[in-house]
């Protein structure tokens, strides 16, 4: 992931976003989202970032959304989507 995040940075991109709404982030544990979430804040520098924080219930929503703040504060847009089955 960091490797990811340092080509998209050098390539001068004009915004980030981690753990989307596809791909694996409905598979990885919170402990795994919260060390992207700190890996991107680490990589963005001035760059907007868009945290997401999907999950099955508003309790782990809550819990993702605190994770986020506390990587990137006052710097991220954190969008939430509940998953339903």
């Amino acid at each position: 992931m960091a490797n990811i995040l340092a080509r998209l940075t050098e390539a001068g991109v004009d915004s980030l976003g981690v753990l989307g709404s596809t791909g694996s982030f409905a598979y990885l544990t919170r402990a795994q989202k919260k060390r992207v979430a700190e890996l991107a804040a680490q990589h963005a520098g001035g760059i907007p970032l868009m945290i997401g924080v999907g999950a099955y219930g508003t309790e782990q929503i809550l819990q993702l959304a605190d994770d986020a703040q506390t990587a990137a504060p006052m710097r991220c847009c954190c969008r939430s989507c509940a998953i339903s089955r």
